[in-house]
């Protein structure tokens, strides 16, 4: 059978599968178990035990868990809560005031928990109550927590950034080095937008209020004692990863500690925290060590019949350029995130597309962010956006288009940081290439 009507045949039964209800990370090896069969493959299910053991049983992985428990434990703790308080008394005084906190808040969220879903629903439920009561625009109000919250994915550690490491072979320490600029490019470009709007519609903006007393120095020294800690964390987590003295999942570990260490030092450590902390990172790590192990099933299931191979020489045979490639994987990335979350879009594409980027001999590193940077569209574009429904959760009498209104603003500055990464890929490159030798 030719691999188009292999093809053909495979994504028909993955859409009756997924339209029966079927999570994509179990809908995908069963329908590829199906195309093993029709095409008269022998069969032989211990094959796909073994490849998902092994995609599964990797060191690199115990990052997830890691970094997962390190953010859960901060939330927990509300050593997030207390870094968004302190935060007001570093930017009352640009035109915004509060917005400007939220991108930057979600901006050391992101570099704390690696998730984009709790980046937004901490941050949110802190901010969008009182800004409300004060009177900030509805929709730019949603708008810099649902896209701020993206940069929980860019800024690393990031969970998908581990996942496409994982799938790919590609360096996790050099792709979460390479995540560095594009996202403090995208908080910077976000907090620039801001400014402007408060600037040009004053009169849509409350009046400005300051987050302490004027001339009051110890109030803000105060804030300090909020802020310093999870800034030593960042650094200190990155740093090792970056100067190649810990692998991501040593890091990850020391971060964990670390955490632990700051929560306990708020008084806000306790047993039924920890509990939470633990459950949620069980449930999160086992999911995407679920997709993980089944994304290289789905690899196996794609070279077996051929379908990579064939769909490499027919793209590469067009004489598409760059340009256009990018393009048209945008577009499709875009798609999918109206209907997929992220990791299940990296899930079902990166098996088809990574034949065509070696083809086309495109750096994996730069591809990476600029995938990353395309599912963070997953996360903020309805039907199925996940940002949405959480602030959706937090706000039930704002309407889901008024949220929606206030994201277009910040999609059209991540397609233009897109353009920017693929015209100079030396905003992921110069510090990806500058990574100590560490093992992952």
């Amino acid at each position: 059978m030719p691999w188009y009507e292999t093809l053909l045949l495979l994504s028909s039964l993955l859409i009756f599968l997924i339209l029966l209800g079927l999570w994509i990370p179990v809908a995908i090896p069963i329908a590829g178990l199906l195309i093993l069969v029709l095409i008269g493959e022998p069969l032989n299910v211990s094959i796909f035990a073994i490849v998902g053991f092994n995609a599964a049983n990797s060191f690199v992985l115990t990052a997830i868990p890691m970094f997962v428990l390190m953010g859960e434990l901060l939330i927990q703790g509300k050593i997030i809560e207390r870094f968004y308080r302190a935060a007001l008394h570093w930017l009352d005084w640009l035109p915004g005031q509060l917005l400007h906190t939220n991108i930057l808040a979600c901006a050391i969220m992101a570099a704390i928990s690696g998730s984009s879903v709790a980046t937004a629903g901490t941050i949110g439920a802190v901010a969008v109550p009182n800004m409300k009561k004060l009177g900030y625009p509805l929709a730019l109000t949603h708008g810099t927590i649902a896209a701020g919250g993206t940069l929980g994915i860019l800024i690393p550690p990031s969970i998908l950034m581990i996942i496409y490491g994982a799938v790919t072979q590609t360096s996790i320490a050099k792709l979460f080095a390479g995540g560095v600029l594009p996202g403090v490019l995208a908080s910077v470009l976000f907090m620039a937008y801001i400014f402007a709007y408060a600037l040009i519609y004053r009169k849509r903006m409350p009046i400005a209020q300051p987050a302490g007393p004027r001339g009051e120095k110890r109030s803000a020294l105060r804030t300090a004692a909020d802020v310093l800690p999870v800034i030593i964390l960042i650094l200190g987590v990155l740093g090792a990863i970056y100067m190649g003295l810990a692998t991501p999942s040593e890091a990850g570990a020391i971060g964990t500690l670390l955490a632990v260490l700051i929560v306990a030092s708020a008084g806000e450590l306790s047993l039924a925290r920890i509990w939470i902390s633990l459950t949620t990172t069980t449930r999160i790590s086992a999911m995407l060590v679920f997709i993980i192990a089944g994304a290289q099933i789905t690899t196996y299931v794609l070279v077996k019949t051929g379908i990579s191979s064939g769909l490499a020489n027919y793209v590469t045979g067009l004489g598409l350029s760059e340009g256009i490639l990018i393009i048209a994987i945008g577009f499709t990335y875009f798609v999918l995130g109206m209907f997929i979350d992220g990791p299940s879009i990296i899930y079902l594409t990166i098996p088809l597309l990574l034949p065509i980027l070696q083809g086309y001999q495109f750096n994996l590193i730069v591809f990476g962010i600029i995938a990353t940077i395309l599912c963070e569209f997953a996360l903020i574009t309805p039907p199925m956006g996940l940002n949405l429904f959480v602030l959706k959760a937090i706000d039930r009498e704002t309407p889901i288009g008024t949220i929606v209104k206030g994201i277009i603003p910040f999609l059209l500055i991540l397609v233009g940081i897109i353009a920017i990464i693929y015209y100079q890929p030396s905003l992921v490159l110069w510090l990806a290439n500058r990574v100590g030798a560490s093992p992952a």
